[in-house]
């Protein structure tokens, strides 16, 4: 996937197409640091799978959200998909869901890192994630 855009708070660097995002502040809502991307069709009645690798440095941990979503008015998650939670231990991370809305030419990820984090202090926190994938299941 290309054209991602980052939150405001995350300075990130893209070596080899990994994204590393140096989180200085949380913001008050999860949404308030993200890398998201728009422009993915999802069609009503299919299933999908969202697969990712992430951890986190230094050791300490973080939970993030990812959010497949209606972009605009009024926002829609499709996904519904948990907290994932990092530590410093690179993990892939899986997670399928069925599109039960209408049909969405144009719906975003959104990979929220802000105030979802386990601990509530302002420390700086890096994020390390690679191997974005949305897919189909065929079956």
């Amino acid at each position: 996937m290309c054209c991602w855009i980052s939150g405001y708070i995350v300075h990130e660097g893209y070596p080899n197409h990994v994204f590393h995002g140096y989180i200085s502040a949380d913001g008050e809502e999860s949404w308030d640091v993200h890398l998201r991307k728009d422009g993915i069709s999802l069609v009503n009645g299919h299933l999908y799978t969202i697969n990712f690798d992430a951890h986190t440095i230094y050791g300490r941990e973080r939970d993030i959200n990812v959010v497949l979503e209606k972009v605009g008015p009024p926002l829609t998650n499709y996904s519904n998909a948990p907290y994932f939670h990092l530590n410093s231990q690179m993990k892939t991370f899986e997670y399928t869901f069925e599109m039960t809305c209408p049909t969405d030419p144009l719906a975003g990820i959104c990979i929220e890192m802000g105030e979802c984090s386990v601990d509530d202090t302002d420390i700086p926190n890096e994020v390390i994630i690679d191997n974005i994938s949305i897919e189909e299941n065929i079956p």
